[in-house]
């Protein structure tokens, strides 16, 4: 059983499509050796739906962001995540993010300023997130470029440097 949400993107994918025709979901990553490896499932999910022609498995690669600098949009739909490293990977790669409200990934986005964010498991929303992403306009521009700005600030290396030494000051300060 996968936490991540890929079930629900999977129910979500026909909506998208039915406006975006021409969308492929490109799903990087094999899931590893864990127990929420459901590649398998999520192959027989996609062959059930008819949505072979518009769903991609990658399996395990190293090369993650060159997906992301190809891709138009990024979504995360997971239902429970300690911290969304790829979130701000996607953010900073200047994609717009579609995710859902769970911890560890409250603290990273602000819904409607830099990400477009649901409940999890509501496909419907989900799909029109994606939907409304992949449509743009001058709302997911804005929202994109202040995501951008946000993983810079808040978490590139430079910043997180700084916020140690700011850290490791106080204490010694105490």
């Amino acid at each position: 059983m996968t936490t991540k949400g890929l079930p629900s993107l999977l129910r979500a994918w026909p909506a998208v499509i039915g406006r975006h025709p021409d969308a492929l979901l490109v799903l990087v990553g094999s899931g590893g050796l864990g127990l929420q490896n459901c590649e398998n499932e999520l192959k027989l999910q996609v062959a059930q739906s008819g949505l072979e022609t518009s769903v991609l498995f990658t399996g395990s690669v190293g090369n993650v962001h060159e997906y992301l600098q190809a891709g138009d949009i990024f979504v995360f739909p997971s239902e429970r995540e300690a911290f969304g490293i790829s979130v701000i990977e996607a953010m900073a790669a200047g994609l717009p993010v579609v995710t859902t409200c769970i911890d560890g990934i409250k603290d990273i986005v602000r819904p409607g300023l830099d990400a477009l964010v649901v409940a999890p498991g509501d496909d419907g929303a989900l799909a029109a997130a994606m939907t409304q992403a992949l449509d743009g306009g001058d709302d997911i521009a804005a929202m994109t470029v202040a995501a951008r700005q946000r993983a810079v600030q808040k978490y590139s290396d430079v910043s997180v440097v700084a916020a140690y030494r700011d850290l490791l000051a106080e204490v010694r300060q105490r």
